[in-house]
């Protein structure tokens, strides 16, 4: 799984942070935000044809499975990732804390809700 660590830029307003550079930018075709409550699961899900570029605000378990291997990394409480997801990685994101958490995800397909380029596939 491709991760890495976000620089967060944080004061007594709050943070701020650049969730993708250029090239992930001008690839994106989709962009949402996501929201989750404590506990809740998102994703479990693999795509098709699509890449994913997300980014991951913890406190979060992020899981993934590739080429049969499942790999979990942590998103600390006030930390952020960003995975990429290649087409055919099942991914799934659990919010692990008492707060809140984000993601924001870029994907290089548009979204099609009448055909959707997703496959459930549980891991968390």
């Amino acid at each position: 799984m491709d991760r890495e660590p976000i620089k967060i830029h944080a004061d007594e307003r709050g943070c701020v942070f650049e969730p993708v550079g250029v090239e992930e930018l001008a690839s994106a075709k989709n962009v949402h935000i996501v929201i989750s409550t404590p506990g809740a699961i998102r994703a479990n899900h693999y795509h098709k044809n699509t890449s994913e570029v997300m980014v991951v605000l913890g406190p979060s378990l992020v899981r993934t499975r590739c080429d049969g291997i499942i790999s979990d990394v942590d998103v600390p409480a006030g930390e952020a990732y960003r995975f990429r997801f290649d087409a055919g990685v099942t991914h799934a994101v659990k919010n692990i804390g008492d707060i809140d958490t984000m993601l924001i995800a870029f994907a290089t397909e548009p979204h099609d809700p009448d055909s959707p380029d997703v496959v459930m596939d549980k891991l968390i």
